[in-house]
Order: structure tokens, then C-alpha cells, then sequence
């Protein structure tokens, strides 16, 4: 549903605009990306963890090429949040069996090129041109700059002339040459990955992409002239400037009936916040009965947790909304910890954040 939600938002982006395609797909207005040339589309696909995200990924090139790009050739930056996950993306990526390759082999046949950033700094203009190249990095290795303002030499290699890229730059026309970055004085273009990446304009998939949500991040990425912007994340931005555009959610539900998820779940919701860390403390204290009885029997230690997600509350004065939400909770289970006899030492915010 998520792809052909995308596919359909794509098809009528191309005839009637990013933003008429939008709402005429949700019923919601439509938020042009911050700093990103208008006109861009920009959405996102809500997919809860372990829900399939690089799957999806994966298909949605094929689908832009198709629908949008029209390009038997396409560029795609893929951005991740870590080194770790970039390593995993890359070695499915480049292996012919894995369902992830697949899906794009079925596209583009065997006309495909899989580079992480470092690679891609001596990238021949022939694998540039000769079909899909896909490009995996993390969006901090693009910055120029530190959130704090402080400059970031790996990015610095990013907008550099560079030698081995010089190729990628002879023989264009005036129209191509307008959208790149000059060497100053002169009317060379400057031979650097970012000013490749600006002469095709590519695809850009932003993976958890409710770690990329800075101006910092905004500014990266208009950089690069992008042709389309696709996101992925489980927790998409709803409010301010830097909100996600969701085209489509996927439900646990959904996932359970395709069978992608195997563990039991059970759901239950209240308009109160309150009665639900009550219930959840309730539930926890059966469960640590039934663990120590479990161990008593086979020696096995089991310990029962609750994870609670404190959401933006309220703006206080010198706190902040996530802070406030935090807070919220944190009182909660003050409140209720008395009675379900919660020791206090066992409560902890969520490490490195000072939410503690």
C-alpha cells in the first residue's frame, strides 16, 4: 500500500505538482521541504520498526524513475543514520541474492552500481551515466558543519576539486553548467562530488529520517539540487517548520496480517495518560510474579520492563516540549510507583539526553 500510495503521489507530482498530488492523496496541505528549491517533492512513508523500511526503499527507485525521473539512469544519495546500519545497507546492497538487490535488479537489470560516499569520490563517468548508481552514506558526512557551528573536515572533502571527477564535467551545455558551483574568477565548474551530485539531481532516501531534522540537515541537502526527497522513519516530525509530509502509514495491524511480525501483541488504548502508566505498572507487577515463579522452576532470570515514549507536551517556560512531556510522566510514575511499590532507582530516561 505504502508503494503504491507513492506510486500514484508521484504520477499526478509530475502533471499537477508536489502539492495538489499531496492533498489530493491525504486531504492534508502540503509543507515544502525547508531550504530545498520549491517544487520538490517531499514525503514521507511512516513504516514502524522492522516493518520493511530498505525493502521499500529499494522498490521506490524503480517506481521514481518510472513516474517521476524518467531517466533510465538515475542518481540515488541513500542516507542513513549510522555507520553501522550504512555498512549493513551496502553488503545487501551489493549481494545479487538478497531480496534488496533484487528489487532493484528488477528495474534496472544488471546496470547497477552500489558506492558508499569514499568510493563514489572516484566515481568514473561512465558507471555515473551507464545506470542507476546508488550512493549509501550518512548525512553527517556531507556536513560542512557541526550542529554547534564548528567546521567538519570529513565533509570538507565533499565540496573539494577533485582530480579523479574532472571527466564528469567536460562537454555540458549552458543549462547544465547554470546549476553548478564555479572555482571563483573563472567559468570552471568546480570538480567536486557535491557539484557531481548537483548535475543529476538525484533521488535522495532519507532513512530514520527523525534524525535528520536540523537546519544543519535542511541546508546539506539543498546542496545537492535534489529531484525528490523520500523518507522513511517510524517517528516522523508533526509539528514545526521541519514536519514530515506522510503519505502513507503502516499499521502493526498490517504488519501482523503479513505475517512480519510473530510475537503476540496486545493492544489496548485510553484518552488518559495516567490510567495507562497505572495499567502498565499493573501489568509489569503480574509479570514479575510470573517471572520469579518461572525462575524458581528453572533457574532462569527473567526481568519484565515497561518503555514509555514521553511525546511533546506543552512549551513551559524554560523547559521546552520535550522536557515538559518527560516531566508529565516522570510524575506519573511517582504517582502510581507508591502503590505497584516501584523502586525508584529502577526509573531511568533514555541515556546521553540529560532526560533523567
Amino acid at each position: 500500500a505504502s508503494l503504491d500510495r507513492f506510486r500514484d503521489f508521484l504520477r499526478d507530482a509530475n502533471g499537477d505538482g508536489a502539492d495538489v498530488a499531496f492533498y489530493r492523496a491525504t486531504s492534508y496541505p502540503y509543507r515544502a521541504a525547508p531550504i530545498i528549491v520549491d517544487g520538490t517533492p517531499y514525503v514521507c512513508l511512516r513504516i514502524p520498526t522492522g516493518g520493511g523500511k530498505t525493502l521499500i526503499a529499494s522498490h521506490s527507485v524503480g517506481i521514481a524513475v518510472r513516474e517521476f525521473l524518467q531517466a533510465p539512469n538515475p542518481m540515488v544519495l541513500w542516507l542513513v543514520p549510522s555507520a553501522p546500519i550504512l555498512e549493513q545497507t551496502v553488503m545487501a546492497l551489493k549481494n545479487l541474492d538478497h531480496p534488496y538487490r533484487a528489487a532493484l535488479t528488477k528495474d534496472f537489470g544488471r546496470n547497477i552500481s552500489i558506492l558508499t560516499k569514499d568510493e563514489a569520490l572516484s566515481l568514473s563517468r561512465a558507471d555515473a551515466e551507464g545506470g542507476a548508481c546508488i550512493i549509501v552514506a550518512t548525512i553527517q558526512s556531507f556536513r560542512r558543519e557541526q550542529d554547534n557551528g564548528k567546521e567538519y573536515p570529513e565533509g570538507r572533502k565533499v565540496y573539494e576539486d577533485n582530480g579523479a571527477l574532472m571527466d564528469h564535467f567536460g562537454g555540458l551545455s549552458n543549462e547544465q553548467m547554470s546549476g553548478l558551483f564555479m572555482v571563483e574568477g573563472t567559468g570552471r565548474p568546480v570538480a567536486s562530488f557535491a557539484n557531481l551530485l548537483r548535475l543529476h539531481r538525484p533521488m535522495v532516501i532519507v532513512d530514520e529520517a527523525h534524525n535528520a531534522r536540523t537546519d544543519v540537515s535542511f541546508d546539506t541537502l539543498a546542496r545537492f539540487r535534489p529531484s525528490l526527497i523520500l523518507e522513511l522513519t517510524a517517528t516522523p516530525k508533526l509539528e514545526g517548520f521541519e514536519a514530515s509530509n506522510i503519505l502513507h502509514s503502516v499499521s502493526a495491524a498490517e504488519l501482523k496480517a503479513e505475517e512480519m511480525i510473530k510475537m503476540p501483541i496486545r493492544l489496548t488504548t485510553d484518552g488518559d495518560w495516567r490510567k495507562t502508566i497505572g495499567a502498565a505498572l499493573d501489568c509489569r507487577a503480574k509479570l514479575e510474579e510470573a517471572a520469579k515463579a518461572e525462575e524458581a522452576e528453572t533457574g532462569e532470570h527473567i526481568r519484565p520492563i515497561i518503555l514509555f515514549q514521553a511525546q511533546a507536551a506543552s512549551n513551559l517556560p524554560g523547559i521546552g516540549r520535550e522536557r515538559a512531556g518527560l516531566m508529565q510522566a516522570a510524575q506519573g510514575l511517582i504517582i502510581h510507583g507508591d502503590s505497584a511499590r516501584l523502586q525508584p532507582q529502577l526509573v531511568q530516561g533514555r541515556p546521553g539526553t540529560g532526560n533523567d
